[in-house]
C-alpha cells in the first residue's frame, strides 16, 4: 500500500474529534445524530428559559421605541407584539415536532424537505441569519460588558475616544465588543444540551435586574410618568393598518431565529407538555411585560433627567455619571452582570450554536458544532453591527428583515 500523502495526513488531523467506532462522512458526524435518551433532560423551566432569555434582554427592553417611527401609540405597538407572539407560537410549536419525535435538528429536517443537495438552500439561509443576528446581539452584549467595567473603574467610565468621528463606535465600545466575543467563545466548549442552566439563571437574574430598575425609577419619579400618553397616534386608516402589520412582522422577525432553531432544542426535551407549556408561557408573558418596562424606563427618565433613555445601559451609565458612589456602582455592577449573562445566553443559543449546527451539516467531516459556532462568531464582524443601532429606524429595519429569510424555511 502506498504511504498517505502529506495532504491526506493534514485532512485527517482536521477531522472533528470522534469515537473510532463512529464513522465520519460527507453526510454525518456525531453532532448530527439523534440525541440519546440520557441527554433529553430539558423540562418546563429549560424550555421557558430558552424563549424567556430572548425577552429578558436589552433588545426587547428597547423594542417599544419603534412606535416613534411608525405613528402608533405605545399601547398599540405592544398590542401588535402580542399578535406577533401568537403567530410565533403557531410556527414554533409546528417546528418542534422534528426534534420531539425524531430527536433531530433543523439541519437534518431540511433534508426531509429538500433532499440531500436541496437542503443547502434552507441551511444557507439560516447560516446567514445566524451571522447577522450574532453581530447584532454581540454588539449589545459589549455594551453590557462595559457596565461592569464602568462600575470597577472611574477612569474607564470616562475613557477618551481615540477613534475617528466618522466611525459609529467608540474605543470603549470596541473593548466591550471584543471581551464579549471572547466570553462567548469559551462557552462553546460545552455541549448545547447542557446550556439550559445558563439560560435559566441568566433569565432569572435579568428579570430581577429589570424589575429593580423599574421599581427604583418609578419610586424616584413618583410614578411611571406619562410615557404611554405622550406619544400620540399619527397614522390612521390604511396607513395604520399597514403599520400595524409591519410591526407584527417586525416582532415576528426579531424572534424568528428562535423559531427556526426550535427543532434543534426541542430534541433535548423530556416531554411534549414541557415544550408546549414552556414555549407558550414564555412567548406571552415576558414579551409583553419587558417592552412595557422600556416605556416606563424612558418615561421616568424624561421626568428625572429631561431625556428619554431607551437602552437600559444608558440609564445605568447616567447613574454613574451623576454619582459614582458605592451604592450606584454596586447596582450597576449587578445589572451589568445580569444583562451580560442574558446576552451571552441568547447569542450562544440562538446564533452561535445555531450557526454551528448548520455549518456542521455543510462539512460534517471537518466542522462540528463548536467549530461552526466559532466560525459564525468570526464572520459576524463583517456585518458591522455597530451601524445597526444608530437610530431606532435602522434597528427596526434590521430586525424585521429576519422574517424575510425565515419564512421560506417555516412554510417548508
Amino acid at each position: 500500500m502506498s504511504k498517505p500523502s502529506m495532504w491526506n495526513n493534514i485532512l485527517k488531523r482536521l477531522e472533528v474529534p470522534h469515537d473510532k467506532r463512529e464513522t465520519l462522512s460527507a453526510l454525518r458526524n456525531p453532532d448530527l445524530l439523534p440525541i440519546p435518551r440520557k441527554d433529553q433532560t430539558w423540562g418546563f423551566w429549560s424550555n421557558f428559559a430558552y424563549w424567556g432569555v430572548m425577552s429578558f434582554s436589552v433588545g426587547t427592553w428597547m423594542s417599544a421605541s419603534s412606535a416613534l417611527d411608525v405613528g402608533m401609540t405605545y399601547a398599540q405597538t405592544i398590542g401588535s407584539f402580542i399578535v406577533g407572539d401568537f403567530v410565533t407560537i403557531l410556527f414554533t410549536l409546528a417546528n418542534s415536532y422534528q426534534g420531539l419525535n425524531w430527536k433531530v435538528g433543523y439541519t437534518l429536517s431540511q433534508r426531509f424537505v429538500f433532499g440531500i443537495y436541496g437542503s443547502g438552500f434552507g441551511i444557507l439561509i439560516r447560516i446567514l441569519m445566524s451571522i447577522v443576528n450574532y453581530g447584532a446581539n454581540a454588539w449589545l452584549g459589549g455594551l453590557c460588558v462595559n457596565l461592569i467595567l464602568d462600575s470597577w473603574s472611574h477612569h474607564y467610565l470616562h475613557l477618551e475616544n481615540t477613534l475617528p468621528d466618522n466611525i459609529a463606535m467608540t474605543s470603549k465600545q470596541v473593548i466591550g465588543f471584543m471581551i464579549f466575543h471572547v466570553i462567548c467563545a469559551l462557552t462553546y466548549f460545552m455541549k448545547p444540551y447542557k446550556m439550559n442552566y445558563l439560560l435559566i439563571w441568566s433569565s432569572v437574574a435579568c428579570c430581577f435586574s429589570m424589575l429593580g430598575m423599574v421599581i427604583y425609577l418609578t419610586h424616584k419619579a413618583g410614578g411611571p410618568g406619562t410615557g404611554f400618553k405622550d406619544v400620540k397616534q399619527t397614522s390612521y386608516g390604511s396607513d395604520f393598518s399597514w403599520n400595524f402589520v409591519y410591526m407584527v412582522s417586525y416582532w415576528f422577525g426579531s424572534v424568528s431565529p428562535g423559531s427556526t432553531n426550535q427543532s434543534d432544542y426541542s430534541r433535548f426535551s423530556s416531554s411534549k407538555w414541557s415544550i408546549w407549556l414552556g414555549t407558550i408561557c414564555a412567548l406571552l408573558i415576558p414579551t409583553t411585560v419587558i417592552p412595557a418596562f422600556g416605556v416606563i424606563g424612558a418615561s421616568t427618565c424624561e421626568k428625572l433627567y429631561n431625556e428619554s433613555y431607551w437602552m437600559p445601559m444608558d440609564i445605568c451609565e447616567k447613574w454613574l455619571f451623576d454619582s459614582y458612589d458605592a451604592a450606584g456602582r454596586a447596582g450597576v455592577f449587578f445589572c451589568g452582570v445580569s444583562f451580560t449573562a442574558s446576552q451571552i445566553a441568547y447569542t450562544v443559543s440562538s446564533c452561535g450554536f445555531a450557526g454551528g449546527m448548520d455549518l456542521s451539516g455543510v462539512l460534517p467531516k471537518y466542522i462540528d458544532i463548536m467549530r461552526g459556532a466559532l466560525i459564525t462568531a468570526a464572520i459576524s464582524f463583517a456585518c458591522q453591527p455597530w451601524n445597526f443601532y444608530n437610530s431606532s429606524s435602522t434597528f427596526l429595519t434590521v430586525m424585521s428583515s429576519f422574517a424575510i429569510f425565515c419564512e421560506p424555511s417555516f412554510y417548508c
